[in-house]
């Protein structure tokens, strides 16, 4: 029988496989499909609270290579990869790139946002996806886990979880497309 992935074969829109945030991804992963990826989108709209704060909606954000990222306080590669990402706005905002970052803390842990936010210097919209709406459009996996949306709204790669370096690769598909014009 050949094997259902088989027609992926040659597309090069994958990710990564996750695994709890609370361990290190192992030395090997394997990969598979995203379901997002080649789709617009979601259709959003929220109040960022912390960081840069603002009204977002994803309709205003078209026109902008847009990074969301969901991720939780408590989430040790999350502490790791928000700072990388940080670097990257800071890098590549005047190229019209924009990051909205989405906490996934519960309410007992929603007091250690602004914190975290500050110990790491985030300067981009942070929102506390209260209800987990926004989880619920998207569908991330474990975290930390990010979608890199171009200029028209689609979504066009994913991460899930994060291992030292993996900012470079983010950094590539960035430039890629900052550089696409629509």
């Amino acid at each position: 029988m050949k094997n259902p992935l088989s027609a992926w074969a040659g597309v090069a829109l994958w990710a990564t496989a996750a695994v709890a945030c609370t361990r290190e991804p192992p030395a090997t992963t394997p990969e598979v499909p995203a379901v997002l990826i080649g789709a617009m989108a979601p259709r959003v709209a929220f109040d960022a609270t912390y960081g840069a704060r603002e009204h977002v909606t994803m309709e205003a954000l078209k026109g902008s290579v847009v990074l969301v990222d969901f991720w939780d306080t408590g989430c040790e590669p999350c502490a790791r990869e928000l700072p990388k990402v940080e670097q990257l706005y800071e890098r590549y905002a005047a190229a019209g790139f924009r990051v909205i970052a989405v906490s996934q803390d519960e309410p007992d842990a929603v007091d250690e946002i602004p914190r975290f936010v500050e110990r790491y210097g985030l300067t981009f919209p942070v929102v506390w996806d209260e209800g987990h709406r926004l989880k619920e459009r998207f569908g991330p996996g474990d975290m930390p886990s990010a979608y890199v949306i171009d200029r028209r709204g689609v979504v066009r790669f994913e991460h899930i979880g994060y291992v030292k370096g993996e900012e470079l690769e983010l950094e590539r598909e960035i430039q890629k497309l900052v550089a696409e014009k629509d």
